[in-house]
């Protein structure tokens, strides 16, 4: 036995501990993280190679024992290793690999992946506008705080008829449009307008509204305040309430930072807190998207609070979906079903941080923040959404990992729920959540293993297929990315 180790520290010496991995301390980058799209722009400020040559196996297997039972070990491979040889292979045991770039290469989208049908292709020009206009704030609420509004706000009675912006139906030539609605029903500063051609009954929309005052507050303690006039002085005009449209624009959802400020500065603005909804799908489906928006205006405001940093639009989506889950008409509920199984069938394909608005992009970001409200609670949506840095940073600020440690122990939670691992809390959904298989490529062994089709920040999952024998050698190139090529592979001790 003794033999054994020693020979394998030899062979494999970047062989490191997963669990207990701390690296070296290393300064970060604090570049801003953002462009027009809401996109990462930085390699997460880490670069060191989180070596540990500690010895702690008690066992053949080599690696780190992550459950108990040493039933699961993960060998975690250093910078630039790009060789392991796994010692003594078993009958019954299984080989998987993980791997990913931590990195931002230029985003390419596969034209085989989905558009959400909830919202359509139209929706990045929206988050284009989003982050304008937090840009702006300060200069242009700086330019309204003497304007004159009225002494008491606009009070409707159902029934009433106003004039609205919203976006265009699908086909149309426009962006925006006028778009002439009636009050429905309000009740508790909330009031839903629909369309003329909206095909709603009153039972439905009494259902949204119910729906939404019974969430409201669970979602505003988990994500954050709603816009207040001190820091949005135009919402004098209508008041401390909430509008809901239902109308048959292009996508199923939205949220308009631009009703925020006045039409003087966006001329498409309704100068009020809004949220957009088409009635085309499912009254499950439908409050599970008032939630998902009412989100995003809530994330807004907090980083307009929090001094207009760390906006990032692949976290705020996150949330977004999160927030259906708690508002119980999301994934969880098996009421938002297809993103999920659209991330994890192009795993490699789908960025986390690269944002692209496709399907898989929503069932990625949503099971990262899935996995961080499991295994740290809401006070890690609080430290994040309130947070001036970026949400990298302000990740490892609340857990201590850098965000690429994070990013691996997601995706080893991954594997492990895919073929259902039981190594621990920290490695789980917590029994909260089921996920459907991961596509994972079949390797043979020696065959090598790059990192040629995976975005940064997307992940490769293989499986190696082996004939019973002494040791296996697995080879993973990194020469294809000027960024870090993070190798991980886990072995199955039978019966899994």
């Amino acid at each position: 036995m003794e033999g054994i180790i020693v020979l394998l520290l030899g062979i494999v010496a970047g062989v490191i501990y997963f669990v207990k991995f701390r690296g070296k301390d290393d300064e970060e980058d604090d570049s801003k993280d953002s462009n027009n799209n809401g996109e990462e722009n930085d390699n997460g400020g880490d670069n060191d190679n989180g070596e540990d040559n500690g010895n702690d196996n008690d066992d053949d297997f080599g690696g780190n024992d992550i459950d108990k039972d040493k039933k699961v070990v993960v060998y975690d491979l250093a910078e630039g290793q790009g060789e392991i040889v796994i010692p003594s292979i078993k009958q019954g045991e299984k080989l998987y690999t993980i791997a990913f770039t931590d990195g931002q290469n230029v985003r390419s989208i596969d034209s085989t992946d989905e558009v959400d049908p909830i919202h359509g292709d139209c929706y990045e020009d929206l988050k284009k506008l989003e982050f304008e206009t937090l840009e702006k704030h300060e200069d242009v609420t700086s330019k309204i705080k003497n304007m004159v509004f009225p002494l008491s706000a606009v009070d409707y009675n159902i029934g009433d008829k106003e004039t609205f912006w919203t976006m265009s139906d699908a086909g149309s030539d426009e962006f925006f449009v006028e778009r002439k609605v009636r009050l429905r029903n309000k009740k508790d500063g909330v009031l839903i307008w629909a369309d003329e051609n909206a095909d709603i009954s009153n039972n439905d929309i009494k259902f949204l509204l119910d729906e939404f005052l019974d969430f409201r507050y669970d979602i505003i303690d988990y994500f954050g305040r709603e816009p207040a006039v001190d820091d949005f002085p135009v919402l004098q005009k209508r008041g401390d309430v909430v509008n809901i449209v239902l109308a048959s624009f292009e996508p199923g959802g939205y949220f308009h930072s631009a009703d925020l400020y006045p039409s003087s500065t966006y001329s498409r603005s309704n100068e009020g807190r809004f949220l957009y909804v088409n009635p085309r799908f499912s009254n499950n489906l439908l409050a599970g998207i008032i939630a998902h928006e009412y989100q995003h205006l809530l994330y807004y405001n907090e980083k307009v609070i929090s001094g207009r940093g760390g906006y990032s639009l692949w976290i705020n989506e996150g949330f977004s979906e999160l927030a259906m889950d708690i508002a119980g008409y999301g994934y969880k509920q098996g009421v938002r079903t297809g993103a999920v199984p659209s991330f994890l069938s192009r795993t490699k394909e789908t960025s986390l941080v690269s944002w692209g608005s496709r399907l898989s992009d929503y069932g990625s970001s949503y099971l990262f923040a899935r996995y961080l409200y499991d295994r740290f609670g809401k006070d890690i949506i609080n430290a994040i959404t309130t947070s001036s840095k970026r949400p990298k940073d302000a990740i490892k600020d609340f857990t201590g990992l850098k965000f690429w440690e994070m990013f691996k122990e997601w995706a080893v939670t991954l594997l492990a729920e895919d073929i259902g691992l039981d190594i621990g809390s920290e490695y789980s959904f917590g029994g909260s959540i089921t996920i459907p298989a991961i596509s994972k490529e079949i390797v043979l062994a020696y065959d090598e293993i790059n990192n040629t089709d995976t975005l940064d920040w997307g992940i490769s999952f293989t499986e190696v297929d082996f004939d019973e024998k002494d040791e296996v050698k697995i080879k993973l190139n990194d020469s294809y990315s000027d960024n870090n090529f993070r190798k991980i592979v886990v072995r199955t001790k039978g019966n899994q």
